[in-house]
């Protein structure tokens, strides 16, 4: 879409000569970012990868916990941190994570599902992106019956306090 920005997701699907290769082959594109290039353990390949090319690095989506997401924010592994709501304890655990990146000057980027991102959207300050893909919401998943909806490449949140699940029964 013209004027949005493009990102590549590599899935934790290349070793690091072809992370390396892919990064050189992207870098005319001016990508917003590449998300989680190597497997997500490799902190030093990350490193290494991030100091050779200047193509921005996410990743986040695969680690689980502050403790981890403090040692890719300590190393300089990452240029965007995308944590996922449901793998790091809620909205609390992102935040302490968000804190950690903002103290180390790391933009966040909320992984995943929309509905649950958009109040960290306007809550946390150094969120700069957040991830649309289709068929990855809630609602289209039949989890929630009524949230928000994408207007012209933004998010507007549904006016009603909280989702409005589907009946069980």
């Amino acid at each position: 879409m013209p004027g949005f920005p493009l990102a590549v997701d590599a899935n934790q699907g290349w070793n690091f000569p072809q992370a390396l290769r892919a990064f050189k082959l992207f870098e005319p594109l001016n990508l917003l970012w590449i998300e989680e290039p190597l497997p997500s353990d490799d902190i030093a390949g990350h490193l290494r990868l991030r100091e050779r090319s200047a193509t921005p690095i996410a990743l986040g989506e695969n680690v689980y916990n502050l403790n981890q997401f403090t040692q890719y924010i300590e190393s300089g592994s990452a240029d965007y941190i995308q944590a996922d709501l449901g793998r790091v304890g809620g909205i609390t655990g992102y935040l302490d994570i968000a804190a950690v990146a903002r103290a180390h000057n790391l933009p966040m980027t909320p992984h995943f599902v929309m509905e649950l991102s958009a109040s960290l959207l306007a809550t946390v300050p150094n969120i700069s992106y957040a991830e649309m893909t289709d068929g990855g919401r809630w609602k289209d998943l039949r989890i929630i019956a009524e949230a928000g909806e994408e207007v012209d490449g933004y998010y507007v949140p549904s006016e009603t306090a909280g989702p409005r699940h589907y009946s069980r029964s």
